[in-house]
């Protein structure tokens, strides 16, 4: 993702461990389910369990410089096009 100029919050397995027991995870009682959340989250982020893992999620943050770069193209685009808006109706 480095092409892309993000800096990663996190990178997370999908489906890991549970993948073949979803069913009878989603079937437990409310303290039990958050039990094994807490156990899946805590094996997802963790790179050995990826293998068995079905999708991936990444979770990043765009570099401030490129926000603030848009940020003030956009305000400047702004500025212009209530300058053109005005002269237009001049």
């Amino acid at each position: 993702m480095s092409q892309f100029d993000l800096k990663k919050k996190v990178i997370t397995g999908v489906e890991g461990l549970i993948a073949q027991s979803e069913e009878r995870i989603n079937a437990l009682s409310k303290e039990a389910y958050i039990e094994w959340l807490d156990v899946i989250y805590k094996t997802s982020i963790n790179p050995i369990t990826w293998g068995s893992c079905e999708h991936f999620l990444y979770i990043g943050e765009k570099n401030n410089r490129i926000r603030y770069e848009l940020e003030e193209y956009l305000w400047r685009k702004c500025q212009l096009g209530g300058q053109l808006m005005k002269m237009r109706k001049n």
